[in-house]
């Protein structure tokens, strides 16, 4: 159908780059799913398509992930406040890589 970049593909690159603790670069990876496209479509069914996609659990929980590798609370912190803006509930999952975050920052 197009050359973009579904949601699978998203969630496989987000998480690549929270494993490798590659913040800026997945910032930039949210904020491409969130652009529009640089050309659009003229004609026919795809004229009013929008490819533009909002990051999910899966995707802040990447974030999440690169938190934990560098050590940055400060981004567990964006992805709560963010969640919560959005309406997406925390999995157990997100929970525990908060805490992966914090505890040192106790201990």
């Amino acid at each position: 159908m197009s050359s973009y970049p579904d949601l699978v593909a998203y969630h496989s690159i987000a998480i690549t780059l929270g494993q490798a603790g590659h913040m800026k670069e997945l910032f930039d990876v949210i904020d491409t799913m969130q652009s529009p496209p640089k050309k659009k479509f003229k004609k026919g069914a795809l004229e009013k398509w929008d490819p533009r996609l909002e990051p999910d659990i899966i995707v802040y929980n990447a974030v999440l992930n690169a938190c934990v590798q560098r050590k940055q609370w400060e981004g567990a912190f964006w992805v709560m406040q963010q969640l919560k803006q959005k309406g997406i509930h925390p999995s157990t999952t997100t929970y525990g890589l908060v805490m992966e975050v914090i505890f040192p920052l106790f201990y």
